[in-house]
């Protein structure tokens, strides 16, 4: 376990103002082991942008996303909870099964932002 946390802390310091370089994009995922379940973690940016174009057949389009207006920018968080398979001594029915993976998908989703570490970022 030392060398994943140790590789993510390498990546998550990245010189992120290195002038050589723009940043073009960002993404995260984290899994974690609770009460026999898989909490994974998806964090990433994502922008919208809105055009309106008129399409003829057979005639391509081509669209430069930079004159594009941005009408959202954000942060998406996706929250997967699952039991993999379990070992044949911890085995559950299906509808156990079920339950257990809702409620540790509602533990998840009440603690993402301690679970991230970012507590007071992302409310």
């Amino acid at each position: 376990m030392s060398a994943i946390r140790e590789t993510a802390n390498q990546l998550l310091s990245v010189d992120l103002l290195n002038p050589n370089v723009a940043l073009a994009g960002f993404g995260l995922n984290l899994a974690y082991s609770r009460a026999g379940y898989f909490i994974n973690y998806g964090v990433s940016e994502y922008e919208v942008k809105q055009a309106e174009v008129t399409a003829s057949p057979g005639v391509a389009v081509s669209i430069n996303v930079d004159q594009v207006p941005t009408t959202e920018i954000g942060i998406g968080l996706v929250i997967d909870v699952n039991s993999r398979p379990l070992p044949q001594e911890r085995r559950q029915t299906p509808l156990d099964d079920l339950s257990g993976t809702l409620e540790q998908h509602k533990k998840a989703f009440e603690s993402y932002s301690e679970d991230l570490g970012l507590a007071g970022v992302l409310q």
